[in-house]
């Protein structure tokens, strides 16, 4: 029999799958696991599943086949909806409390309305630029080491966990953010070119799902149980 699965990233076991019959041609068979598929994809986020094609002789054989198995390496994927929200909602609030102000007549004159607006539309293009350009798009983590993609070129910086001397947990603004220490400054060799990064790597919940960076701290507690420090609760 062939499967499409769906695996949860976190846990490593199957929550949803849909069979094909083996009566059905090959050609068939491809076009009905495309169509499965692109169904899964609809209904299930990458960021926290991973959707796959099996073949197996019974339901219970792809069970201990694959959920036994261990995926190994945890990946998150970062987002511009967090820092999109974050000026909607500043924008949405500035409007407001212009409008109070208006009503109560504190202010007549609209002009300082529109510099207000002019200034905060700047400041959450020139995040959202920051974030394309510098921000961390890519986590991976497995039992050794993580590594960072950054900015638009996905440049990769890889941390071993014995470089690691300290892992601190904040919450600002009710979003964790994580404080990866390394002993140095970080190198990473992109063909010809040499990136640095500084030792101290900053990660925020603000570009990440909730779940998924909650899953993420979890993973990275397990890497350094004993430097894993929390006090973002």
């Amino acid at each position: 029999m062939y499967f499409v699965i769906v695996k949860e990233i976190s846990s490593g076991k199957i929550i949803d799958k849909a069979s094909i019959a083996l009566g059905v041609f090959d050609s068939n068979i491809a076009q009905a696991a495309a169509a499965l598929v692109q169904k899964f994809k609809d209904k299930y986020s990458p960021e926290n599943y991973i959707i796959t094609f099996e073949e197996s002789e019974s339901t219970d054989e792809l069970k201990r086949n694959l959920e036994t198995s261990d995926i190994g390496i945890f990946t998150m994927y970062g987002s511009k909806a967090g820092l999109l929200f974050k000026g909607a909602l500043s924008m949405i609030l500035g409007i407001m409390l212009f409008f109070m102000l208006l009503y109560y007549r504190i202010i007549i004159n609209p002009a300082p309305f529109i510099l207000f607006i002019l200034i905060l539309s700047a400041w959450i293009y020139a995040r959202l630029k920051r974030w394309m350009n510098k921000g961390i798009h890519k986590i991976t983590i497995n039992q050794t080491d993580l590594t960072i993609f950054k900015g638009a070129a996905q440049v990769p910086i890889q941390i071993y966990k014995t470089q690691i001397v300290g892992i601190a947990i904040r919450s600002e603004f009710n979003k964790r953010i994580v404080y990866i220490s390394t002993g140095s400054d970080l190198f990473t060799s992109v063909g010809d070119n040499i990136h640095q990064d500084k030792r101290i790597i900053k990660v925020s919940e603000q570009t990440f799902p909730k779940n998924t960076f909650t899953v993420f701290l979890n993973k990275l507690k397990i890497l350094r149980p004993e430097l894993y420090f929390n006090d973002g609760k």
